[in-house]
């Protein structure tokens, strides 16, 4: 059974990525801030490859500092493929 669960929450501004166990207690947290773009005054622009950069960035962060695997991670297979690609 998967033992920690990874919630991700990404806004306009930062991402921040969760974790907590099955008893729905946090154990860890990271954010990093998203960097928008502003074309001109009408537009803001953020680019869709550093989110998904930062999303696989503050999870590996995550898994690095609480001594875990990405095995042990219950969340999406597509996420867990990016994390084990990158580690």
């Amino acid at each position: 059974m998967k033992t920690i669960i990874l919630i991700l929450d990404v806004g306009m501004t930062s991402i921040k990525n969760l974790l907590y166990d099955r008893e729905v207690n946090l154990k860890g947290s990271k954010s990093h801030q998203i960097e928008s773009l502003y074309p001109d005054f009408r537009r803001i622009e953020q680019d869709p490859e550093r989110i998904f950069n930062l999303v696989v960035q503050t999870a590996k962060e995550l898994i690095a500092e609480y001594n875990l695997t990405a095995n042990q991670i219950a969340e999406d297979e597509k996420l867990q493929n990016s994390i084990n690609a990158y580690t």
